[in-house]
């Protein structure tokens, strides 16, 4: 694939990728797999987990997977420089904007109506994800686990996900 074509596939994602990285990875997805086909559904899901068990930012960790996987070296860095340089633009110009904003009635509005949104971006994600990820008892007995301790017990998410492949190693086939 051309790293010109990878570049502006990941800038687009980069400007229109409003709010935090996971709410970035549903629209990875569309582009990696249902669009251009880099990826299959299920070398997705396996992305997104190695790289949620790695430390930084998930929307560079997904760009450059996928970016390399699409185009080699050059890809994965054309990917990562894509996403990154809008809000690097952005938080550069806006910066000031955003703390004088948030503080009046309609910017501080306008931010807790983008917050149901992110969550619903992620929850429609999870529902993408499921499918190939949920195939029998036990991955979903081990899912429902892996949810409760991080949500109840406060597990680190990394220990979460490491804990799991090993899980995964024993227990799944």
């Amino acid at each position: 694939m051309n790293e010109v074509t990878i570049f502006w596939v990941f800038l687009r994602l980069g400007v229109v990728g409003f709010g935090t990285g996971p709410a970035m990875v549903p629209l990875m997805e569309a582009e990696a797999v249902d669009r251009y086909r880099w990826l299959t559904p299920e070398a997705f899901t396996d992305a997104l987990g190695a790289c949620n068990a790695l430390p930084g930012p998930i929307a560079t960790k997904m760009a450059y997977y996928i970016g390399a996987q699409a185009g080699g070296l050059a890809g994965g860095i054309a990917a990562v420089v894509g996403v990154i340089l809008p809000s690097t633009i952005a938080v550069a110009v806006a910066a000031g904007l955003l703390l004088r904003f948030q503080r009046s009635e309609i910017g501080g509005r306008f931010l807790l109506g983008i917050r149901p949104a992110v969550v619903a971006l992620l929850l429609a994600l999870a529902w993408d994800l499921a499918p190939t990820s949920l195939r029998g008892v036990r991955p979903v007995l081990l899912g429902l686990a892996v949810f409760l301790a991080v949500v109840i017990l406060k597990v680190h998410p990394a220990i979460a996900l490491v804990a799991s492949g090993l899980l995964g190693i024993l227990f799944l086939r």
